[in-house]
């Protein structure tokens, strides 16, 4: 009896073993992790630099058309060098510009200017007398109660006292600049007053004059009352792309489209939409030609201003799989003249 149930046991065992055995095989599960396939790279480089640091577009003296037909126009050009590396794939490529900020330089508005338009006056009133601002000597006492309003119209002539009008018809002006809080005058007011009274008080022909000169210019830097001095609206903006090995050029953006840099903000500009050039290749450079002038704005309102900008550039394979490379360019730069 005892032999038949070691028997059994034994039996039992083994076939718990066998069992065991079979479920394991069938049951396995084994994980290999970090697995990856790569296909490729996208690599752009942009002006021979990767990764691209710092700006593409930099213009310190852009200037304005001369007439309202558009001849005379500057046309400034800027050569932008894209290239995708031996090893990367070919890419789809495309652009845009973004954080457009505009900035006023120094501006003044001229005798002429103020004589027309006395609401846009602050802080002082065309009845106000010249005494009330300025201080004169002696000499010149028969022309302090004159008003403010009087002295911008003041002729020259060949005595002293024409030659202090003619620095107080612009120190007048120079005030009211000074005195606005929406002008950014070269000069603050009370420094402005006090160079007036310290010149008219030597009765110096010779200083008398070259201070009127100085507030002439001042003067005449811009009017931003009279004009938007956002000069993102008035700067137009020319794309066309060279591909070097063929030759071949292709309009991007037409001057006939007329647009401006606030018009380019933020919209992307596909570099690879023609047929004839559906992506870029490797090791060939592709040369982005910008063409950049000011649209003729009839007057000096934005003279001193700029305007500074982004630009990204976003290279992605051309079957979409999934490989890309950005270059930003920062801090372009546009300044009038």
């Amino acid at each position: 009896m005892i032999k038949k149930l070691l028997s059994v046991i034994f039996i039992t065992s083994v076939l718990a073993l066998a069992i065991e055995g079979t479920l394991s095989f069938f049951g396995d599960t084994e994980k290999s992790f970090g697995n990856s396939f790569t296909t490729g790279v996208v690599d752009l480089e942009v002006n021979g630099q990767n990764p691209l640091n710092g700006a593409v577009v930099t213009i310190d003296d852009i200037e304005p058309c001369n007439d309202g037909c558009g001849n005379g126009c500057h046309i400034y050009y800027r050569n932008i060098t894209l290239h995708m590396t031996g090893d990367s794939n070919p890419a789809k490529v495309k652009m845009h510009i973004f954080n457009v900020t505009n900035h006023s330089g120094y501006e003044g508005c001229s005798p002429g200017f103020w004589k027309n338009h006395v609401f846009k006056w602050v802080g002082y009133s065309p009845d106000d007398t010249i005494e009330d601002v300025f201080d004169l000597p002696p000499e010149l006492s028969e022309i302090a109660s004159k008003n403010l309003s009087q002295a911008l119209e003041f002729g020259g002539g060949s005595s002293i006292v024409d030659k202090a009008k003619i620095l107080l018809r612009q120190a007048v002006a120079a005030v009211l600049n000074a005195a606005h809080p929406n002008i950014n005058c070269p000069l603050s007011e009370n420094d402005l007053i006090d160079e007036v009274n310290a010149t008219l008080a030597t009765l110096n022909t010779t200083a008398i004059l070259n201070l009127k000169d100085i507030l002439d210019a001042y003067n005449n830097l811009g009017c931003s009352l009279c004009c938007d001095n956002d000069i993102s609206e008035d700067i137009e903006i020319d794309l066309k792309l060279i591909n070097t090995s063929s030759g071949e050029e292709f309009v991007l953006i037409s001057p006939d489209e007329h647009k401006t840099l606030s018009d380019l903000e933020c919209q992307w500009i596909n570099l690879t939409d023609n047929p004839a050039m559906p992506q870029f290749e490797p090791c060939i450079n592709y040369i982005l030609n910008v063409s950049i002038h000011l649209k003729n704005v009839g007057n000096k309102c934005q003279q001193g201003a700029s305007v500074m900008f982004d630009i990204e550039f976003y290279a992605e394979q051309k079957n979409g799989a999934g490989f890309y490379d950005v270059e930003k360019s920062l801090d372009n730069s546009i300044c009038i003249k």
